[in-house]
């Protein structure tokens, strides 16, 4: 329906009189007229409706397509030419292209240099490029496919990037964690200047390694309708509010290879090398170790009056389940964005594995694959259908069609290692795929691969049933 204020343009209302003969000639004159007042009323409601979706406007041809193929490549580096000669020789940048998030608007893009194996020092500085895939095609030197540093709004740390978090509401604010166990969240609509406005420089309490992932958690006493939880590699997981500026944790726990719950004796902690927050079910964490194992971890601890400052006052997480996943370090740990009970992880073992959030630790598929999985991302259009990163290429499978092999596999322009694979919420097409040479890699999904498929309800349902029936 026309807003009232647009039909204001003008008083005259034209009818249609049905009462003619149906011989009578039609008057082009009133034909005419009616297409001059209601053009301009049309032109406004599809200009307003294609405003609203701003991915419609990208350089890239997203039309359908029956197979994925990478529209746009291009090389994101740390330091361009000019700063690297004039840079003190002391100082180290990162260089290692390892964390990626797109904002709540799906445009705008945050890069992230720094450390995935947790092995560089702190003093490796680190930085984060916010790109706009909007400006792509313009700001891409057409000759070196290389995206200069001036094309992107640039947050630089004392430390190497870990890990990179936009609020799922708030288009401008994005978090950051890096190697040296701080958080950092940052307001880009400050006219393209990064504004910092909370970190947990300042806090006593703090994570004292890297900062693994970071999560936005529904919390209705935040004002932002969220707070911030950061997962420590050394084993802690910490809950932040944005409205004390992450001054102090206000709940602190530790994830353990084994608690003895009597006694509150904490085992040795584990090491916590991937995380993801079940969107259907943000009362739980889902945590990746470096020995392989997965595990359930409650999110819905009290928190303490006043915030945690000694490290007396921390307590155990409340592990609710452990799952034997993997014989090796654990790449990648993804809930499914359709369902309240799947997820997947992928493993330096070469495997595969989707399981259910439940007491029972046989997984419903185990796949060994040809090459190791290095990142992975389950689709949040389609419940079958799942991406995983390698060495140079993406591996895209349709559990609607095989549970054991991908349906198409994608060679990327470099050969360099998939540090990570991003789907976007609001454009069902794009894939976006970085690897650790700095590489950023656009991908057209195939449409069979995010349009609706009549078999997605039968497999989500025979998933979380633990049954694979559906071939």
């Amino acid at each position: 329906m026309y807003p009232a204020s647009s039909l204001t343009q003008s008083q005259t209302v034209l009818r249609y009189d049905s009462s003619r003969a149906k011989d009578e000639a039609v008057d082009f004159s009133d034909l005419q007229r009616v297409l001059e007042m209601t053009e301009p009323l049309i032109v406004d409601v599809l200009e307003a409706n294609r405003s609203s979706h701003p991915l419609n406007k990208m350089p890239v041809n997203f039309e359908a397509s029956t197979e994925t193929t990478v529209s746009l490549a291009f090389e994101l580096n740390s330091t361009d030419a000019v700063e690297a000669q004039q840079a003190d020789p002391g100082v180290t940048y990162a260089r290692d292209l390892v964390a990626i998030s797109h904002n709540a608007s799906g445009v705008t893009y945050a890069f992230g240099f720094g450390d995935r194996d947790y092995t560089n020092w702190p003093e490796s500085i680190g930085r984060v490029l916010c790109v706009n895939l909007l400006s792509l095609e313009s700001d891409v030197d057409p000759v070196s496919r290389v995206l200069p540093l001036s094309a992107a709004t640039v947050i630089e740390t004392d430390a190497a990037i870990t890990s990179l978090a936009f609020h799922p509401q708030r288009p401008q604010v994005l978090a950051v964690g890096d190697r040296s166990g701080n958080v950092y969240v940052y307001d880009l609509g400050n006219r393209g200047v990064p504004l910092l406005i909370a970190s947990t420089h300042q806090s006593r309490l703090t994570h004292h390694d890297a900062v693994t992932n970071i999560h936005w958690v529904r919390d209705p006493s935040e004002r932002s309708g969220f707070r911030v939880i950061s997962v420590g590699h050394e084993g802690m997981v910490l809950h932040w509010h944005m409205s004390s500026k992450l001054a102090a944790p206000v709940c602190v726990a530790v994830v353990a290879n084994d608690v003895k719950e009597t006694m509150q004796v904490i085992d040795t902690p584990s090491r916590l090398v991937a995380s993801d927050l079940p969107p259907l079910n943000q009362a739980s964490l889902l945590v990746g170790t470096r020995i392989g194992k997965a595990m359930l971890v409650n999110l819905a601890a009290p928190a303490v009056k006043g915030g945690v400052t000694r490290l007396t006052r921390l307590h155990t997480a409340a592990t609710r389940l452990r799952f034997k996943s993997h014989w090796d370090r654990i790449y990648s740990l993804a809930a499914s964005p359709l369902s309240r009970s799947l997820f997947l992880t992928t493993s330096e073992d070469a495997r595969l594995i989707i399981r259910r959030v439940t007491g029972d630790d046989d997984a419903i598929i185990d796949m060994t694959l040809t090459t190791q999985p290095t990142a992975a991302a389950w689709s949040p259009h389609r419940v079958g259908v799942v991406a995983v990163g390698s060495t140079g290429r993406v591996l895209m499978f349709d559990l609607t069609v095989s549970i054991d092999s991908p349906v198409e596999e994608v060679s990327l322009r470099s050969a360099g290692d998939v540090t990570s694979v991003s789907f976007n919420k609001d454009y069902p097409g794009l894939l976006v795929v970085i690897q650790r040479d700095g590489t950023v890699s656009l991908l057209e999904l195939g449409s069979n691969l995010h349009r609706h498929n009549t078999m997605d309800a039968q497999v989500r349902t025979s998933l979380e049933d633990g049954l694979v029936n559906w071939l």
